[in-house]
């Protein structure tokens, strides 16, 4: 009679041990997920930082090329003071590339706000995959108790 519920309990402890295993697959499958939704936004982030270096870029030739109608406009000025129609188109030059230029900031501020949310999305994926990590290692533990269980069982049932 103890012999047979030994071998039940053993039974049961190998269901148990199956349930466990098939729990952890799943896990390693949703860490793997997990770990290809991160690459992707690292990759999401990399062109968005690139995206980011080119319109500096162009903010940096445009800063250039505002620093030269300066320029030029100063000449101009010296050149040319009787002259205030000139002297207004001039300005109205500069009024639109420093619209351009706002525009651009705008647009670079909206992308480092879009790239702040993936480092935050990344973040909150990195605390998850520790989640996972640590309810595997959890698991293993668990699974190592129930054989620790199962051997000593199994001592015990050479013992009888």
């Amino acid at each position: 009679k103890d012999k047979q519920q030994l071998n039940d309990q053993v039974e049961s402890l190998d269901k148990d041990k199956q349930q466990l295993n098939d729990q952890i697959e799943s896990l390693v499958k949703d860490k793997q997920q997990l770990n290809d939704q991160i690459e992707s936004l690292e990759k999401d982030k990399q062109q968005l930082n690139e995206q980011i270096e080119s319109l500096e870029k162009d903010k940096q030739q445009l800063n250039e090329q505002i620093e030269s109608l300066d320029k030029d406009k100063q000449q101009l000025n010296d050149q040319i003071e009787s002259q205030e129609k000139d002297k207004q188109q001039l300005n109205e030059q500069i009024e639109s590339l420093i619209k351009d230029k706002q525009q651009l900031n705008d647009q670079i501020e909206s992308l480092l706000r879009d790239k702040q949310q993936l480092t935050e999305q990344v973040e909150s994926l990195e605390k998850d995959k520790q989640q996972l990590n640590d309810q595997i290692e959890s698991l293993i533990k668990d699974k190592q108790r129930l054989n620790d269980q199962i051997e000593s069982q199994e001592k015990d049932k050479q013992q009888l």
